[in-house]
């Protein structure tokens, strides 16, 4: 959950040179691309594979938008 807050939420990074301490100011918070949304979340599951071998070979991912669902699949590493 860490990584998510950082990466999607930015949670704990801040604008370069807005002070120190207290007075740095939060990155604004926007809504990710989508391509980068499913970027990260590949490689989160990427990195869940890496320590669990219990895991499966692939990520298969529901992407739900206002035009409908759209399943897609890839192949995580295989060892």
């Amino acid at each position: 959950m860490p990584f998510l807050d950082n990466q999607v939420n930015f949670k704990n990074q801040y604008e370069p040179g807005t002070g120190t301490g207290h007075e740095l100011k939060q990155r604004e918070v926007l809504p990710l691309p989508r391509k980068d949304v499913e970027e990260l979340v590949r490689d989160a599951f990427s990195s869940a594979v890496e320590r669990h071998i219990e895991v499966g070979d692939g990520l298969q991912m529901m992407i739900i938008t206002k035009e409908g669902i759209e399943e897609t699949y890839s192949e995580l590493k295989k060892d």
